[in-house]
């Protein structure tokens, strides 16, 4: 009787962690800042540069590369755009 119930523990304690997680991944962006959407930024990547557009703030915040690369002290940042001529496309 007493495996039984720590098996149901177990069990409850699984859910629990499995539904904090996909409620974190699914919707972090109640923790995104307001003007996460007022900018969009351009991404030029391989070597026929196909360019992305994004938001500024989205992807800096799910992405620290690019929080430093669109908002800290480099040329991208104040241009808004951003050269990846070594990396493929389709992996962006």
């Amino acid at each position: 009787m007493l495996w039984a119930q720590g098996m149901l523990f177990a069990i409850a304690h699984f859910r629990l962690t499995i539904y904090r997680h996909m409620r974190l991944s699914i919707s972090p962006a109640a923790d995104m800042p307001r003007d996460a959407f007022d900018c969009i930024v351009h991404i030029d990547v391989g070597e026929k540069r196909r360019r992305f557009e994004a938001h500024r703030g989205v992807i800096s915040f799910y992405s620290g590369y690019f929080d430093r690369a669109f908002n800290g002290d480099f040329a991208e940042a104040a241009s808004g755009e951003l050269t990846m001529k070594s990396e493929d496309p389709d992996t962006l």
